[in-house]
């Protein structure tokens, strides 16, 4: 499987890319500096917080979950890590529509509601932390969960 660059463009189909870019270093008259970087993101109320924590294993892909009543925000945290999707309104996910993405540590991003995603994959073996933020009880009444045909060696 190809692995892709995490851009707005690349990642549009399934989201938006919440950080990156060029930032100007603060200059030594300035306490901080601020950057818009994406705006329309029709967030949720109430919502909630969780820490992922992502354990090194086999880039295998065999099982994908989505969200139907809540896109996702996950933040890079700890160590870089591939992310697979699939696009959302599709009733299972198929091998021919997963891409997967290369997330920095520091990136964030949102998926879209109903995108087909997995547990990310770390690169290193000490794993990868994420902070995710969506509806507050998507983990007890919104997740749906599909065991794909073929595993998928990413």
């Amino acid at each position: 499987m190809n692995i892709i660059e995490l851009t707005n463009e690349n990642f549009s189909s399934f989201g938006k890319v919440l950080s990156g870019g060029n930032f100007e270093p603060v200059s030594l008259e300035e306490e901080f500096s601020w950057k818009d970087i994406s705006g329309g993101l029709n967030l949720f109320s109430p919502s909630c917080t969780g820490q992922l924590n992502c354990r090194y294993r086999d880039r295998v892909l065999k099982k994908m979950e989505s969200h139907s009543k809540t896109p996702e925000i996950m933040v890079a945290l700890k160590g870089d890590s591939l992310l697979c999707v699939a696009p959302a309104g599709i009733s299972k996910p198929v091998a021919e529509e997963i891409q997967c993405f290369s997330v920095a540590e520091g990136m964030a991003l949102m998926m879209n509601t109903a995108v087909w995603h997995w547990i990310p994959y770390p690169l290193e073996e000490s794993g990868s932390q994420f902070l995710v933020l969506f509806r507050d009880g998507t983990g007890g009444d919104d997740l749906h969960f599909h065991t794909l045909e073929q595993s998928i060696i990413i």
